[in-house]
């Protein structure tokens, strides 16, 4: 691993452990949320499930050369069911909101201020920022920790009898394909650290991205609890 980029994952540590500890996160983990609770979840991420193919297009379209695109290329791929529609990622999501009976709703609600704020930021980020920016945000900012945070929700979700081993693979699969994302993403980004310009780049991006990301985790806590986190 690039030296630079293992120094910034220990640098982005803390942040990460503020989302992967979040109140929500926790309370989903434990599999104490409620079945009109988890309903709420599964449309708020929809939103976020529906934008994250457009986030690494958008990324790919900024970056200058092929061996860094690779990478972003081959996630999009992957998100699209490597040209097979039926595994489609938002394919297995609805198999998720299925089991919720929510799937009518998942077009119709509204997202949370602050599902909103976390997608449209993200989506700017890598639409218009620098592509080591957008890059960064995906990579040491996303996919390094992706899998961690599908562990727990994977965890808590698997607690309710309801929920079958199919109905759960959306979840079961970003466990071990983002592992394998964020090691080629990282790949690609190392002939990008030699100059301090680029690495404050890599490094403003990923610190974006997962300041975005905890909006997303503490906006639901808010919108379920309320600011004193009491269900």
């Amino acid at each position: 691993m690039n030296s630079f980029i293992s120094e910034l994952e220990d640098e982005l540590r803390p942040k990460i452990d503020r989302v992967l500890q979040s109140r929500y996160l926790a309370r989903l983990s434990s599999g104490t949320l409620s079945f009109e609770e988890l309903r709420e979840f599964a449309i708020q991420y929809w939103y976020y499930c529906q934008y994250f193919p457009r986030l690494l297009a958008a990324a790919a379209a900024n970056v200058p050369d092929d061996q860094t695109r690779d990478s972003l290329v081959k996630n999009l791929w992957e998100e699209h069911g490597k040209g097979d529609p039926s595994r489609s990622h938002r394919v297995l999501f609805l198999k998720f909101a299925l089991a919720l009976n929510v799937e009518s709703e998942l077009d119709q609600r509204h997202p949370f201020a602050s599902t909103d704020a976390f997608v449209h930021g993200m989506f700017k980020l890598c639409q218009s920022s620098h592509f080591l920016e957008a890059v960064g945000a995906l990579s040491v900012g996303g996919e390094f920790y992706t899998s961690e945070q599908f562990r727990l929700i994977l965890s808590g979700l698997e607690r309710y009898s309801f929920l079958s081993a199919s109905s759960l693979e959306f979840w079961r699969v970003h466990i071990s394909v983002d592992v394998g994302h964020y090691e080629e993403m990282a790949i690609s980004l190392s002939r990008w650290t030699e100059t301090e310009e680029w690495r404050s780049l890599i490094r403003r991006g990923a610190h974006q991205a997962i300041a975005l990301d905890l909006v997303f985790w503490e906006g639901l806590e808010n919108e379920a609890f309320g600011s004193t986190g009491k269900p």
